[in-house]
């Protein structure tokens, strides 16, 4: 996810002159229309945070040298480091970081996707939420990446 990341203006442009070539496997999928997604980008940089810090216990655990109390420290401290991931500044750093690369690499905006209202058996009279600001939206996404990655830790 990381080199995808650092080099996606890279892979834009791949994508780009990939579709050019009358390549009609890649014409008929919409894997460049994903890509050129400020959303997508958004994610991406949402998800990579958490898999960063689990990689790096991945690798503790395949050392052929630790002790199992080593490694029920080093889950421990994956552990805290994803808790202390669950920052509104942490989370505003990185739809800064979005917005940043998505007016240098000229992709569309990152927008809010249309949410269904639930059935009235579950709200009954009241109203359902619905986020009207991307920071809304997403940060809901980017709390329900960090919980999968704790729960899976526990």
């Amino acid at each position: 996810m990381k080199g995808i990341l650092d080099r996606y203006h890279i892979v834009l442009q791949t994508l780009k002159e990939l579709v050019t070539e009358e390549n009609q496997q890649l014409n008929s999928s919409d894997l460049p229309t994903v890509f050129e997604s400020g959303t997508t980008l958004l994610r991406l940089l949402l998800g990579q945070k958490v898999i960063t810090t689990c990689e790096l216990l991945n690798k503790s655990f395949q050392g052929r040298q630790q002790a199992v109390s080593g490694l029920m420290k080093a889950a421990d401290v994956t552990t805290a480091a994803i808790e202390g991931l669950r920052k509104y500044e942490v989370f505003d750093m990185i739809l800064k970081e979005a917005n940043k690369k998505v007016a240098e690499y000229n992709l569309q905006c990152i927008l809010i996707r249309s949410s269904k209202t639930p059935p009235s058996q579950y709200t009954g009279s009241a109203e359902s939420f619905a986020a009207d600001r991307v920071c809304q939206h997403y940060r809901k996404e980017y709390y329900a990446i960090i919980n999968a990655a704790l729960q899976d830790l526990k």
